[in-house]
């Protein structure tokens, strides 16, 4: 995992240098555009990557009734792994339960403010 994260920065350090390189060539006196231009491309790409491909994919959440052999497959291969294929985050009202749960036990709320967020 590291070592695409490492790929990553990499190519997005790269990219921004390029472009930088590319504004202190053409125009050194706007060179500050340039640089606003290359965070401006970093953020974009942390915040909106997944959006990104997905667009340019043009993916779309289907349903069950839509493709039931593909739901089938992903079920059987998270129950083989032992993973939830929905969320990492438990549904809205089962924190909130807990969050009842562990008020009611009187647990210190710093340990109740995991399950909310």
């Amino acid at each position: 995992m590291f070592n695409n994260q490492r790929k990553t920065m990499l190519l997005l350090g790269g990219l921004s240098a390029l472009l930088v390189l590319i504004g202190a060539l053409v125009s050194p006196g706007a060179l500050y555009i340039f640089v606003a231009l290359a965070v401006l491309m970093n953020l974009g790409s942390y915040f909106f990557s997944d959006k990104i491909v997905l667009a340019v994919n043009h993916a779309h959440p289907i349903s069950e009734q839509q493709d039931p052999q593909l739901f089938r497959m992903v079920r059987e291969l998270s129950d083989r792994e032992g993973i939830s294929w929905f969320s990492t985050h438990p549904p809205i009202a089962e924190r909130v339960k807990r969050l009842r749960e562990m008020r009611a036990t009187q647990a210190p709320p710093s340990r109740a403010r995991l399950f909310v967020a």
